[in-house]
């Protein structure tokens, strides 16, 4: 019989922890990685919940190849401040070909339909709402009428 050696002998395995550390240092920095994306997450998805302006597009119209009427819903939580919103307008590629900043006044309605020319430059098919927001830039102070 031939004697029997210990498995760690027989494959030559060292038997020391160096390697223990390494390991434990990437699952630690791991769990950190992921605990910062979850954060993240939470942190933005509370964001979107306090929204407190969004808009939509309603109509478009061409009126000629360099000028866009497009209309917005825009939806606010109050209308004690005003609101501003970017719109855009597109061409068939879905490129942006004008852009435009729209001031919102306060008071009227929380569901309000806004109508606004863009300056193309090219003939615009489509337009869309890139984003709105309560704070108003130093710049922006001509308020659109409603309708």
């Amino acid at each position: 019989m031939s004697s029997q050696q210990p498995t760690r002998q027989r494959y030559n395995v060292n038997t020391s922890d160096k390697g223990s550390w390494s390991s434990k240092l990437i699952a630690i920095f791991m769990v950190v990685i992921v605990a910062a994306f979850a954060l993240a997450f939470v942190r933005y998805m509370q964001a979107q919940g306090k929204a407190t302006v969004q808009a939509e597009t309603a109509t478009v119209e061409i009126i000629d190849d360099q000028t866009f009427l497009l209309g917005i819903d825009v939806t606010r939580t109050t209308t004690a401040e005003p609101t501003y919103c970017i719109v855009t307008a597109l061409n068939y590629d879905k490129a942006e070909v004008g852009r435009r900043e729209v001031l919102i006044p306060a008071g009227g309605n929380k569901l309000e339909r806004v109508f606004t020319r863009i300056a193309t430059t090219e003939q615009a098919v489509s337009g869309d709402v890139y984003g709105c927001s309560n704070i108003i830039p130093f710049y922006l102070t001509e308020a659109v009428e409603l309708n």
